[in-house]
């Protein structure tokens, strides 16, 4: 079952993703709310909801038990529809990221403060633009391209960084098992 609703941008400032295993994709477009499209499947479902200026999306718990079963990524997640999240282009967010384990392209974002926080996966990021951009992988390969930014900070702890047409004041870089070009 897909799910498909807006949201009002009516005082947010920051968007707050809490996600277990998903595929996740955040781009920005010409509208004026949020819309956010979700898969439901029996034990994997989401909670949206706004407190005071943030809108989080949390992903539910239930499926954790099951989840070091790599059929229940592959047929419940990866390989299914992603959760997508198309923000307005017109806002300047700030954005707190969590994923447990997954993937996650984002593209066309401006942001103010921009902090994402991936333990196993893939970060895609082309097209963004933010006062703050905090990158941390544990493990997986991280893809940054077109990102204009005053501070940058990337850490990797195994896997690969690649950093293109990367615009910064300040970048600091660390990958300790891996490689960075």
């Amino acid at each position: 079952i897909i799910s498909e609703n807006t949201y009002s941008t009516s005082d947010i400032t920051k968007l707050n993703l809490e996600i277990d295993a998903d595929t996740v994709t955040l781009i920005s477009e010409d509208r004026t709310d949020f819309y956010i499209q979700n898969k439901e499947l029996e034990d994997l479902t989401y909670k949206v909801e706004k407190i005071d200026d943030t809108l989080s999306i949390i992903q539910n718990r239930d499926h954790v038990n099951s989840f070091f079963s790599l059929n229940w990524a592959k047929n419940k997640v990866f390989t299914k529809t992603p959760l997508i999240i198309k923000v307005p282009s017109s806002l300047e967010l700030d954005y707190s990221i969590q994923i447990n384990g997954g993937i996650i392209n984002i593209d066309q974002i401006k942001g103010k403060n921009i902090d994402l926080d991936v333990n196993a996966g893939t970060i895609s990021i082309n097209e963004l633009s933010s006062s703050k951009l905090s990158l941390n992988l544990n493990a997986g390969s991280l893809e940054l391209n077109s990102i204009v930014s005053s501070y940058i900070d990337v850490k990797v702890n195994a896997g690969a960084a690649t950093l293109k047409n990367v615009s910064a004041s300040t970048v600091d870089i660390d990958v300790s098992a891996g490689a960075c070009s």
